[in-house]
């Protein structure tokens, strides 16, 4: 038998060639990252609008019966998740943001983590709220935190600031930006 890169005639074996991968490594950029969040954002804000609009319809045209004492079961539901969850994707997306405290920019991939996770921490909120109009039947009192998710959510747009290098110290307020 041969061996990989034996000499024919029975010479002595050459080093073997090593295979190089001529894929590029698969790191998200800066440009990509933004473009994914802003899709992944206005996609998050367009479907609480849709999930309202069907909401509204199946209210108006009485296809849903109304259950009492659902919607304020539904409510604290709700609220009990916008009190726990929220804060915790605050704190979660601080933490991977972290470095961006040290004066440094964030990696794209952290970015996109931190930021859905904050997204989707809003948005679940919202949905179930609106979600407590349809099984209740009825848009009081559930629509109020959907209105509070929506209110919250919209001002988190992806401006991709945590990725740019030249962010500054968290303590020098001449250079220091918050993240977004």
């Amino acid at each position: 038998m041969h061996e990989q890169g034996a000499v024919a005639g029975g010479g002595a074996a050459a080093d073997p060639v090593p295979e190089q991968d001529s894929t590029p490594p698969r790191t998200l950029r800066r440009a990509s990252a933004l473009r994914i969040a802003w899709t992944v954002w206005l996609g998050m804000l367009v479907t609480p609008f849709f999930f309202f609009l069907l909401t509204i319809a199946l209210l108006t045209l009485d296809l849903l019966p109304r259950r009492e004492g659902v919607g304020e079961i539904w409510f604290i539901v709700t609220l009990a998740w916008m009190a726990v969850v929220i804060p915790i994707a605050f704190f979660f997306r601080s933490w991977i943001f972290r470095s961006y405290w040290e004066g440094e920019a964030v990696a794209p991939r952290e970015y996109m983590i931190g930021c859905i996770a904050l997204w989707a921490s809003i948005e679940i909120g919202g949905l179930l709220a609106l979600l407590g109009c349809i099984v209740s039947g009825s848009l009081i009192p559930d629509i109020f935190p959907a209105v509070v998710a929506f209110v919250l959510f919209t001002p988190f747009w992806p401006s991709g600031q945590a990725m740019v290098s030249d962010v500054g110290k968290e303590r020098d307020a001449e250079l220091y930006r918050h993240p977004r």
